[in-house]
């Protein structure tokens, strides 16, 4: 006689199946498909901190909000760490599925203060471990991450027309072969529409490869048609902007 069951819950599918003649268990597979990658917000767990509030999954609603901000803000430091946010949402997405241990507490200890993650450098040092990123994908949230924090660390006020702000985004790195990515680095480069929405722009570039990478990865229709809603809605910002 023999049986299955399924376990739902704690960011994944637990499928197994029991044989009576052996008295045994064999757990069959263990599948992480929620895009979760911060604090989520009904565990029960204790009080947030003020730095959890920059660690609160986003639901679809305000990740919207957030890039719809993005378009219309007219503060250069607001775009840039708006940008950058957005980025790294996405790719502390697609590191989270990469670790065998994702329950809140084990990544809160990861990208924590003194955590082998706590910073976007880290992150993205590690996602270009992972195979997530390649050469070129590590290059633009480099120039993301080092433009972000030239206005969040300033002690005077610049905007994206800085001759510097300006170099660091025509030096975008291109990939050698012809496609869409391509065109749209391009563009950047160009300054295509001012730099401050060039650098809009490339956020939302570098966002949308990561998503594009999840969208192959994922096996679940529910979390491919979540993942496709927000392909398409970066692809219409992008084109608002340009």
């Amino acid at each position: 006689m023999a049986g299955s069951f399924s376990l739902c819950g704690f960011g994944g599918v637990l499928s197994a199946r029991f044989s009576a003649s052996s008295r045994r268990f064999s757990v069959s597979r263990f599948v992480y498909v929620s895009d979760v990658t911060m604090v989520s917000r009904n565990r029960g767990k204790p009080k947030l901190t003020l730095r959890d509030l920059s660690r609160i999954a986003p639901t679809d609603e305000e990740r919207k909000a957030v890039r719809k901000a993005l378009r219309d803000v007219e503060s250069p430091i607001t775009t840039a760490v708006l940008g950058a946010s957005i980025v790294e949402l996405e790719l502390e997405t697609e590191l989270r599925n990469r670790f065998r241990r994702a329950d809140d507490e084990t990544w809160k200890s990861l990208t924590g203060d003194v955590g082998p993650l706590s910073t976007f450098n880290q992150q993205i040092i590690a996602a270009y471990g992972f195979g997530i990123l390649d050469d070129v994908t590590r290059d633009g949230m480099d120039t993301v991450r080092r433009i972000r924090n030239a206005f969040a660390h300033t002690k005077t006020l610049f905007d994206f027309d800085h001759e510097l702000v300006a170099r660091e985004l025509k030096s975008v790195t291109l990939p050698k072969a012809k496609s869409t990515l391509h065109k749209r680095l391009v563009r950047i480069r160009r300054l295509s529409g001012g730099p401050r929405e060039a650098y809009a722009v490339l956020c939302l570039i570098m966002a949308l490869e990561l998503l594009n990478k999840r969208n192959k990865r994922v096996k679940a229709n529910s979390a491919r048609a979540r993942v496709r809603r927000r392909q398409k809605y970066i692809i219409g910002t992008i084109f608002l902007l340009t």
